[in-house]
């Protein structure tokens, strides 16, 4: 776990659950998620969108504490030879502050490549904002997600999750077919290839 530094000088622990090349989402993702319907929902979107290189959705992670825990994402889309990673969370009232590490390094040619980092942040539920910091990062990354609450009626409200600066809310709807469970996708990639 690493520490996540509170605007008030308070701590909090954070930790990686994934992070690597062969990520699920096809182009620039921020987002932030207090549970599993939040989470099923963003991924119905982005998969109703054709935003995912691989379908159905990923899952939601089974090791959160969803009771107190947040999960936050930052995904850099289809970039070989880069890599990222949120290096430390800060938190200013209500908002979650990234700062993210993108780096480029070898390209290997692989049209599936697809960095991510996926981080679970300790007593973050009453956040509403995600921001990005990028040390260094190419253009079209998002900057903010706005994070709202989701429940049973939500999902076919607008703004029920986090979307990056500047985007329009994606269509509402999708499968409810997953993976089975405990398979991330980068591990079901490395199977095949």
């Amino acid at each position: 776990m690493r520490d996540v530094e509170l605007g008030t000088g308070g701590r909090l622990p954070f930790s990686t659950i994934e992070k690597g090349p062969y990520g699920a989402w096809g182009g620039p993702t921020l987002l932030a998620a207090r549970g599993p319907c939040e989470w099923n929902t963003a991924m119905g979107e982005l998969e109703a969108q054709g935003a995912l290189i691989i379908n159905p959705a990923p899952l939601p992670p089974t090791t959160v504490n969803w009771s107190r825990q947040t999960i936050v994402l930052v995904a850099l889309g289809h970039m070989d030879g880069y890599s990222v990673e949120i290096t430390r969370v800060s938190r200013i009232g209500g908002t979650l502050i990234l700062d993210v590490h993108v780096e480029l390094g070898r390209r290997s040619g692989e049209l599936d490549i697809s960095p991510y980092h996926l981080v679970v942040v300790d007593g973050a539920r009453d956040v509403d904002q995600v921001v990005a910091h990028y040390d260094w990062a190419p253009p079209g990354l998002p900057t903010s997600a706005t994070v709202t609450s989701c429940t049973s009626t939500q999902s076919l409200k607008a703004g029920h999750r986090a979307v990056p600066e500047g985007a329009t809310e994606p269509a509402v709807g999708a499968s409810e077919t997953h993976a089975a469970g405990g398979m991330t996708w980068g591990s079901l990639k490395v199977l095949y290839r």
